[in-house]
């Protein structure tokens, strides 16, 4: 593991330190481990990579952009960027407005952000399914929003993500 990945992935260790998965109970790290996992397979570059490691740490865990930008020299700028970017933003607005607003705001980001994105639902994706059927069909309408905008994805994330989506819709359908 290059430094600039293993930086990005004690640095999540530590922010996600204590926090753990909502349906499953496993240590929250795990989530961002896997989604780098994905980002990293498909062969994008190692600041992507770190990204995706941090990419929950803003919204979830009081870190800054700043707190990134100065765990890194060099790339730290567009790490935290991409970090920024897949952050949902705090807001008072209703779930709808605000995933509209989030598909926007993916819509215009780089191929980079889109892809740490589409490794993000496909890793969440399962378990909401597997284990909150009535939320289930509301995510999985908001993932098909979203699979529309994150075009400029990598391509086998797209697909794994709208396999995994109409894998889900069947399922929530033979439950029904």
């Amino acid at each position: 593991m290059s430094t600039i990945v293993q930086t990005a992935a004690t640095f999540a260790a530590n922010a996600h330190r204590g926090q753990y998965r909502k349906y499953t109970g496993e240590p929250y790290i795990l989530h961002p481990m896997r989604v780098a996992g994905l980002v990293s397979a498909v062969g994008m570059p190692e600041w992507v990579e770190a990204a995706a490691w941090l990419h929950d740490v803003i919204e979830d865990c009081g870190v800054t952009r700043d707190d990134i930008i100065a765990a890194y020299r060099g790339e730290g700028w567009d790490i935290a960027q991409a970090v920024h970017y897949l952050t949902d933003q705090p807001s008072n607005e209703s779930r709808a407005v605000r995933k509209a607003d989030t598909a926007a705001r993916l819509s215009v980001c780089s191929s980079a952000v889109q892809t740490i994105k589409l490794a993000d639902l496909i890793d969440n994706t399962d378990s909401i399914v597997d284990h909150d059927p009535k939320f289930a069909a509301l995510y999985l309408r908001e993932k098909e929003a979203l699979l529309d905008v994150l075009t400029r994805g990598h391509p086998v994330l797209w697909q794994m993500a709208h396999h995994q989506l109409c894998a889900g819709l069947s399922k929530l359908d033979q439950a029904a």
